[in-house]
């Protein structure tokens, strides 16, 4: 019995391993370990439109030998704010539950189903409530962590797809960056009217400056008048 269950689990998750390698799951990367076919390490990129976007997280399956009469563990090791690390969660197709467990599911069933509890609002043994604040901050520095994990390096570090989903998580952190400089900065169109009405200020100040001048050399002017005609009349007096 011992070598037909162990015949049995493995071929069943070498088939699955190279049905996920031929057909590529949206956002879920798994791989088993080189060492045990049981141990699985899987990567979920953080779906869009949620607190979790633009994160990178990863996680383990550990799977039974009866496997696929039994369902696998599930443990999530990247901090997310929605799953307790190294703990196992409790879901309907995980070992806390062999009850509900169905054979016919897969990895890439088991997969998906854990992306999408991600985002419910569920909490159970293993996962958790937080902010959403928290959440989003945990999730831009969840790339740099997943990344410095050695079995990811191991199992990811030359995966194309993988690489192109870091760069994309990369970049969606660099234009939040820019969106918020942006909002930020002071309203650079107000810089021309500022501009303008210091031009403004200074021509009107030459204006008044002139038109004084101008005043100023009138007066000067009648003064001289005045003063050659009261000259012209005083000098015969005189003489």
């Amino acid at each position: 019995f011992m070598v037909s269950s162990e015949v049995t689990h493995g071929s069943r998750l070498r088939k699955e391993y190279i049905r996920i390698e031929k057909e590529p799951l949206e956002g879920i990367f798994a791989a088993p370990l080189e060492s045990n076919i049981l141990e699985w390490i899987f990567v979920l990129v953080g779906p869009k439109e949620t607190p979790f976007e633009g994160g990178l997280y990863m996680g383990k399956l550990k799977f039974p030998k009866e496997y696929p009469l039994k369902p696998p563990s599930v443990i999530m090791l990247t901090p997310s704010g929605r799953f307790r690390t190294n703990t196992r969660i409790c879901m309907s197709m995980t070992d806390f539950h062999p009850e509900s467990w169905n054979p016919l599911w897969s990895v890439g069933s088991i997969l998906t189903g854990i992306r999408s509890f991600m985002v419910s609002s569920e909490v159970t043994h293993g996962s958790m409530s937080s902010s959403a604040d928290l959440r989003t901050s945990l999730a831009r520095s969840s790339v740099t962590w997943t990344q410095e994990q050695p079995e990811f390096e191991q199992l990811f570090g030359e995966n194309p797809a993988v690489r192109q989903s870091i760069a994309a998580c990369r970049q969606y952190w660099s234009d939040k960056e820019m969106e918020i400089k942006k909002t930020a900065s002071p309203n650079h169109n107000s810089s021309p009217s500022v501009s303008s009405s210091l031009l403004s200020h200074k021509s009107d100040v030459g204006e008044k400056g002139g038109l004084r001048t101008e005043a100023l050399s009138c007066v000067l002017l009648i003064v001289g008048v005045l003063v050659a005609c009261l000259g012209a009349v005083l000098y015969p007096m005189v003489m």
